[in-house]
């Protein structure tokens, strides 16, 4: 359980209220409630509610709420007096914005000095929940636990990512603390099976949640393990900072024409400042092996001012070996070279040789470029070019009209 590090917290009281009568609502229905906010309208078809206010407290005999699309009842005891001492049963239902329904049940029993909160629910996420809340009034503390057998993101909202399986959570916390860990198995249509486990903290702030730190994430898919940890703060600003490893990753698990196995280390950090995002993304070492060919990459990528700068990225697959450097934004400076032997080794239906270099830069809506190509036996789906030597330069063109000023000498022979 986390420690309080709130000294100064003082203890809440309530007041003790004891009415010198007794008040008993009999049943009571009050039907078609029309609510009005803004351009919204709800209707609520009924309330019921039967009940009793006597001396030692509030005994609900029943609550109903029920409209199209939610639904609750309600019923228990709760005793406004020294430790506010409560019993309540509750059972709802909801109809989620794609049409599935959900519903639930549970009880809601303690005091002011232990209350317990339990939920089972049924629907597309189907999970038991137990919440345990301690010192409410004094140093308030808690934790909890989660168990979700099944859930199916696309059937809560057809918006979200595809994603089944199931989840446990254990959590424990204070007001300004949290510790999570949970374990995962799921399967995506993007990425297939997988399974995760996680420890997340020190959510904290001056009495607010400012941030979550990940200590430590690790996903088993596509073979491999990928492990990452991180920090991410919400207050005073957005940003965040992760460092991410993955091994043993065969990207043919999804991708049939990629085999291989693949060790990476890359981290990324940035924060959005007075809705300009500021981003940094670099891969330190990707090494191993792609389609029985060796392969090895390297990038520092930084996003800034609607600007993309390439400090570095150098990608090689056999002994084809492809870089760029540069800037892209609203003028442009990109330098680029390919040298390939043997372009099946970067592509699985290419073949041939190729060395090409070239130069972009000036305004991105007409820039300049220098290009030189130098293949041989080149083929790509079916076409095939014997030998191209292409010495190309332009200046200013026209993106939108597609107009140029060229100097072009190019040589080709094949068909």
């Amino acid at each position: 359980m986390p420690e309080n590090t709130d000294t100064n917290q003082q203890a809440i009281s309530l007041p003790n209220i004891e009415l010198p009568f007794g008040i008993q609502l009999n049943t009571t229905e009050i039907n078609e409630i029309k609510i009005t906010r803004g351009i919204d309208h709800y209707t609520i078809d009924q309330i019921e509610a039967s009940a009793m206010l006597l001396s030692d407290g509030l005994k609900i005999d029943k609550l109903n709420i029920d409209s199209e699309k939610l639904g609750l009842n309600l019923q228990g005891s709760l005793n406004p007096q020294s430790t506010y001492s409560h019993d309540l049963k509750l059972q709802w239902r909801a109809t989620l914005p794609d049409g599935e329904a959900i519903s639930g049940r549970g009880a809601i029993i303690g005091d002011t000095n232990s209350t317990r909160i339990t939920q089972n629910i049924e629907g597309p996420l189907k999970f038991k929940l137990a919440l345990e809340l301690r010192e409410l009034l004094a140093q308030p503390h808690w934790q909890s636990e989660l168990v979700a057998t099944a859930f199916d993101t696309g059937r809560v909202d057809k918006r979200l990512p595809p994603l089944t399986g199931d989840l446990r959570l254990s959590a424990s916390g204070d007001t300004r603390t949290a510790n999570i860990s949970g374990q995962l198995r799921a399967s995506s249509s993007q990425v297939g099976a997988f399974n995760a486990e996680f420890k997340l903290s020190s959510l904290q702030g001056e009495r607010r949640f400012a941030g979550i730190g990940v200590d430590s994430l690790s996903v088993n898919a596509l073979q491999g393990n990928f492990t990452a940890s991180g920090q991410l703060d919400w207050s005073p600003m957005l940003r965040w900072t992760a460092d991410i490893t993955a091994s043993d990753v065969n990207p043919a698990i999804e991708w049939p024409q990629w085999p291989g196995n693949i060790e990476a280390q890359f981290n990324t950090n940035g924060q959005i400042d007075d809705g300009e995002l500021i981003a940094n993304a670099n891969i330190s070492r990707l090494e191993g092996t792609l389609r029985d060919y060796p392969v090895a990459m390297q990038s520092r990528l930084r996003w800034q001012n609607n600007s993309l700068d390439i400090s570095q990225l150098d990608f090689s697959s056999g002994k084809s070996h492809l870089s760029a450097v540069g800037q892209i934004s609203d003028k442009l400076n990109l330098e680029w070279s390919l040298n390939s032997t043997d372009l099946a080794e970067l592509y699985p239906q290419a073949h041939g040789s190729l060395k090409a270099s070239g130069v972009i830069d000036g305004p991105r809506q007409s820039p300049n470029f220098r290009v030189s190509m130098n293949g041989r036996s080149l083929q790509l789906h079916g076409y095939q070019i014997d030998e191209l030597d292409v010495n190309a330069e332009a200046d200013r063109i026209d993106v939108t009209a597609v107009t140029a000023a060229a100097t072009i000498e190019i040589s080709l022979n094949g068909a």
